[in-house]
Order: C-alpha cells, then sequence, then structure tokens
C-alpha cells in the first residue's frame, strides 16, 4: 500500500486526529505509570516519583530515561554514534570496520548484552556486505511503498529498527515497547469511538514484551494485538511493515498537533521517547466484566468476568493474566523456577522483582497489592504447565516456595 493511500483510510485519518490530540494534551489519556527503583536516574523518584498518573504524552516525555539517563544524554550519544555511522556510508568505498563499529556502538547503548552480541555477530558476518545491505534497508524504509521485497536476507529487529532510526529521515525506532504503546493507543482510539469487532488491519500493530517482567501486552477490551515474532520467517519484513505504518502515522499526527514540546527537528524522536515512556509497563486488560463486587473466590473467576483461553484470573484484583506469557517469559529468560515471593510493600518498593509475585503485580490493576495468592497458584498447576518446587531464593539465599515449567517444557530450554 502506498504513503497517501495509507493515510486517507478513514481508520487510520481518523487514528491520526485522534493521536495529535493526544499529543498536544487536548485528548489527555491519564496514564497510570509504575517504575521499579533499581532502574531510574537517581533525581528521578525526587522529581516525579516511582509511580503516578502522566495525564498527557509529553507529561511522560518529561519521565524519559533510559539506563539511568536523561533524554539529553542520551541523545548526545545517539547524536554521535548516527554521524559515525552516517560518515561511514557516505564514503565512496565504506570502511568495513568503521560501519561494524557504528553498529556495534548502537547494540551496546540501547540492547541487553546477549541481544546485543547476537546482532553485533550477524553484522560482523555480513563482512563488507553490511553496508550495501543497511543501504538497501534504508531506501526500503523510506520508499513511499510498503509492498516492497527488500528486506528479504536484511535483518530488522529491537537492535536493527534503530540503526534504520538513525540512518534513515524520519523513522522511529519501533521496538517491543514503543510497539506497545502504540497498540494501546490505538486500544484507547477504537474504545472510545465505540469500534466493534476486530482490528482494522491498517491498526494492527505489534508489540513484544521482551525479556521484561513488566506486563507490556496491550491487548484487553474485546481486542488482541499480536506480538512480533523476532527470528522467524518473514519475521524481518512485518517488522519493516509496522515501523513503515508507524512513521506515516506519528509523523503526520505530529505535524497536526502543532505541539510546542515535539515540533522541531527532533520532534519525532522526542514523540517516540514518549511513546517508550509509555510502554513500560501497560495497564492490564480488563475481562468483559470486571468484578467490582467480592464474592466467593472460586465462583468469581467464572461469574463475575470472561476468562479468554490461555488465560487465569487474578483473585486480588479485576481482570485476568495470560499463563502462556508467563511460560514463554520463563523460557525466554532460561528460568528453571521463580520464587513465589509475596511481598506486603507496594509495588515501587517491591523487595523481589524476580519473583512470580512481582511478574503477576506488573499485569495488575491493582500492583500495590499481593497477587501470588494460594488459590491463584494452585490454578497455575492446574494447567499442567507448572510444577510446585522449593529452590534457594537468589536474593536472600533461603529455601522458599517456587514454581518451575513441567519437564516436557523446561526440557526445550537446553
Amino acid at each position: 500500500m502506498k504513503k497517501d493511500e495509507y493515510l486517507r483510510n478513514d481508520d487510520v485519518s481518523g487514528l491520526i486526529n485522534f493521536l495529535a490530540g493526544v499529543i498536544n494534551g487536548s485528548i489527555p489519556i491519564q496514564f497510570p505509570y509504575v517504575f521499579h527503583s533499581a532502574k531510574v536516574p537517581s533525581s528521578f523518584s525526587a522529581s516525579f516519583g516511582l509511580s503516578g498518573v502522566a495525564p498527557t504524552l509529553k507529561d511522560l516525555f518529561d519521565r524519559y530515561w533510559w539506563d539511568r539517563k536523561s533524554y539529553e544524554e542520551n541523545a548526545e550519544t545517539l547524536t554521535r554514534i548516527r554521524n559515525s555511522l552516517r560518515n561511514s556510508l557516505k564514503e565512496s568505498a565504506p570502511n568495513a570496520a568503521n560501519v561494524y563499529n557504528a553498529v556495534a556502538d548502537l547494540m551496546d547503548w540501547g540492547l541487553h548484552p546477549k541481544a546485543a552480541a547476537a546482532n553485533k555477530a550477524w553484522a560482523e558476518a555480513q563482512g563488507a556486505n553490511l553496508s550495501n545491505l543497511l543501504l538497501k534497508g534504508k531506501a526500503a524504509l523510506e520508499s513511499e511503498d510498503s509492498a516492497f521485497d527488500a528486506f528479504p536476507g536484511i535483518r530488522m529487529n529491537a537492535g536493527y529498527t534503530k540503526v534504520y532510526a538513525l540512518l534513515c529521515e524520519n523513522s522511529i525506532i519501533y521496538d517491543g515497547r514503543v510497539g506497545a504503546a502504540l497498540c494501546w493507543l490505538v486500544r484507547l482510539y477504537l474504545v472510545r469511538n465505540g469500534h466493534k469487532g476486530q482490528i482494522p488491519d491498517t491498526l494492527a500493530f505489534l508489540w513484544s514484551g521482551g525479556l521484561s517482567a513488566q506486563h507490556r501486552n496491550p491487548s484487553g477490551d474485546g481486542f488482541a494485538f499480536e506480538p512480533l515474532r523476532n527470528g522467524m520467517h518473514g519475521a524481518s519484513e512485518a517488522w519493516v511493515d509496522v515501523n513503515m505504518r508507524a512513521n506515516w502515522i506519528l509523523e503526520s499526527a505530529r505535524n497536526q498537533s502543532d505541539a510546542e514540546w515535539c515540533r522541531y527537528e527532533d520532534g519525532l524522536r522526542k514523540l517516540e521517547a514518549a511513546l517508550f515512556m509509555l510502554g513500560y509497563a501497560l495497564p492490564a486488560g480488563q475481562g468483559i466484566e470486571s468484578a467490582n463486587k467480592r464474592t466467593n473466590k472460586r465462583e468469581r473467576k467464572h461469574k463475575s468476568q470472561e476468562v479468554p483461553p490461555g488465560h487465569l484470573p487474578f483473585y486480588e484484583a479485576p481482570g485476568y493474566f495470560s499463563y502462556t506469557e508467563l511460560v514463554d517469559f520463563m523460557r525466554g529468560q532460561q528460568l528453571p523456577f521463580m520464587i513465589i515471593g509475596g511481598d506486603n510493600q507496594s509495588f515501587d518498593k517491591h523487595a523481589k522483582p524476580h519473583s512470580l509475585d512481582y511478574w503477576l503485580r506488573a499485569r495488575s490493576s491493582r500492583p500495590d497489592v499481593r497477587q501470588s495468592t494460594t488459590t491463584l497458584v494452585d490454578d497455575l498447576l492446574a494447567t499442567g504447565l507448572f510444577v510446585r518446587r522449593n529452590d534457594v531464593c537468589p536474593a536472600s539465599g533461603r529455601v522458599c516456595n517456587s514454581v518451575g515449567l513441567t519437564n516436557a517444557i523446561s526440557c526445550q530450554l537446553l
């Protein structure tokens, strides 16, 4: 689909109008945020608090941080890497080592060490052809037609979207968090406009939870968003498609909004930064009939809400969570077990971020309340995917109650 045709689509133009209002603050979002104390800059808690409500997207941009550094500090690093990468590729015969070093610096800046190592290994394996591949990818992302065939054989994921964001004009870093945030805003738009049925194909963006314990699944209110499938056949092409469509929509909405905070040359990057913060942890999706009254706990999950397949209800909060997401998380982190880790502290002061309770709270609409109840753990065991264990807590060194994956699943970690 060509860019102008896509932007004229009724669903797309409606979303752009909505996002323009969100960007300039005329449509408040009242977004509840919770950040973990171990990862924020030293002055963050005193300035903003680790939890609260951000009325607008601008308020989320004001709270931006990455690797304990501010937006300005990270922008300085990215400008240096961008200049190095672009200058290397401008040469008539690009120096392969210089191009690789710029890519490697970017991976080290923005990724978990294991993911950075995998992406650097791919770049190194391309040798002198890396420059050609990056330039072909740049041309594809900057085109105004999403029906392209440039990406077979070219890598696109949470690392290489960063590369193309620095190489291209008006291209965002579309990682799992930004994707989750955009999906959440699409969901908000559809709900507020009374949309019935499935998500329109033109607005079906993708998301990823990555390796984080935070809740980043934007699905809810009857709308189910598909995840990004890193490493699978066609995954790079699908990633490029949503990256390109997000570029078109966000740039159009930013221009229409005329918002002062993201008006100038780095305005799209600031908008991306705000979405990055929104996608840190999303409010848990609610059941069709969220419970407001306490009833018998065993009856509540059947009578007070509809629970989709692959999900279980919370007992100390409305809504439900995906136990298949928990399986994927444990497999992705190569965790043989998670301690149950019930904690009576508020979420931002939770002493056991490695625990099942922390993982559940991050997906609950009541994160300050313990969620790893005996009944919920029993429900997990009843799925047949989990077993009860006793393991040494990595924090306290004491033997604690824990849950692990069944042998049929855990053996796939090897």
